[in-house]
């Protein structure tokens, strides 16, 4: 049997209204693919769950149709003592189908919480295997978060020396303890930027 391919998703929509992780697209290993067959299943119930709500729906929309249309034919056959009553078979039938079609909804909803039950219990069966993935995701953060750091220390040293030249050209005093790109020098209102020709152009 191939590998089963799972929607791109970090979670899975099922037909109890929750929701489970997909671990495919968290990375997490499933050897055997029990979670992958076992959320591939999920997604079958659902899409037959909600191809029963739209049939539901369709059925009580042509309802509330027939019955606005009988309603005005019992008027009608009130006034016109010749006219026959509405047949209200079809409606009847209708709602009849529609309760076997919520019965097939609810077994969907009860079938996924059976499935739901056996995801829980291969998560248990692989927690060790899956904890050592997250260990790993979460030492790849904290050597991008250090990349990051050592970006935002060297930016920030660059920004002061931007800071210090600003002060030099434009003789506007400039407070480097606090400079930072989140405090626009030159590119604030420039009405705020205050020109010196004292100082202007001095680099000493």
């Amino acid at each position: 049997m191939g590998k089963i391919k799972l929607p791109n998703t970090p979670s899975i929509a099922a037909a109890d209204g929750r929701t489970y992780m997909n671990v495919q697209y968290h990375g997490y290993p499933d050897p055997q693919q029990n979670c992958a067959r076992i959320l591939q299943k999920m997604i079958e119930v659902k899409a037959r769950a909600d191809a029963f709500q739209q049939e539901i729906n369709a059925k009580q929309a042509k309802i509330q149709v027939l019955e606005e249309e009988a309603s005005e034919a019992r008027v009608y056959a009130y006034v016109n003592d010749d006219f026959e009553f509405p047949d209200i078979t079809e409606v009847a039938a209708l709602k009849s189908d529609i309760q076997e079609l919520q019965a097939r909804k609810r077994a969907a909803r009860e079938a996924t919480q059976i499935l739901a039950g056996e995801f829980d219990a291969v998560r248990m069966e692989n927690v060790e295997d899956w904890t050592e993935a997250l260990r790993e995701a979460e030492q790849k953060l904290l050597d991008r978060y250090e990349d990051v750091l050592r970006e935002y220390e060297a930016i920030l040293a660059d920004w002061r020396n931007h800071a210090t030249m600003v002060e030099h050209i434009t003789g506007e005093r400039q407070f480097l303890d606090v400079a930072n790109p989140t405090r626009p020098i030159l590119l604030k209102d420039p009405g705020d930027v205050v020109m010196s020709t004292a100082t202007a152009g001095s680099l000493t």
